[in-house]
């Protein structure tokens, strides 16, 4: 397989190190035995500077997925403002016949000692009826916690939530 990639742009190692880079690749054909050729192309933008950094990543082909938002790498608490959008996935990647999730959403916020947590999605496939299903809740160094679940089915709604600690042991 031949890859292409390519980067482009400034950094510049003083301060907060204030950066506009463009980073693209191409992998074509990455995903094999499907029936048609499925290019993968990434082109991801960090802009601003290392310390206030703005990530802008477009996935295309076999995934599509765009992610948006801006991460403080350089900062202990790790502040994470990020949402992942894909509007179609699935499995297998050509057809997705088996289980296809669309306007799926992920978005992240806060800081290490707390992220803000939500996930909203809609699933069918092939044994499947649709499927919407929304997340809320947090997650830490320790422990997940999702308050608000709600997955709405078969003319119904499925409300619940649900807590998974990891600070001693799995529980």
């Amino acid at each position: 397989q031949k890859y292409t990639a390519a980067v482009s742009g400034e950094l510049t190692l003083v301060a907060d190190y204030p950066l506009d880079l463009q980073l693209k690749l191409n992998a074509p054909d990455m995903v094999p035995n499907m029936a048609e050729q499925q290019d993968i192309q990434l082109e991801v933008n960090l802009a601003n500077s290392l310390r206030q950094l703005d990530i802008d990543t477009r996935i295309k082909g076999a995934v599509a997925a765009i992610i948006k938002g801006r991460v403080q790498p350089l900062d202990e608490k790790l502040p994470v403002n990020v949402v992942v959008n894909a509007p179609v996935l699935g499995w297998p990647l050509d057809t997705r016949a088996q289980v296809s999730a669309s306007n799926s959403i992920v978005a992240i916020d806060g800081t290490l000692s707390d992220y803000s947590l939500t996930v909203t999605s809609n699933i069918s496939g092939e044994q499947m009826p649709i499927t919407s299903i929304q997340l809320g809740g947090r997650v830490n160094t320790e422990r997940l916690s999702l308050p608000q679940i709600a997955v709405a089915t078969l003319s119904g709604t499925i409300n619940g939530s649900a807590q998974l600690s990891w600070k001693d042991l799995l529980t």
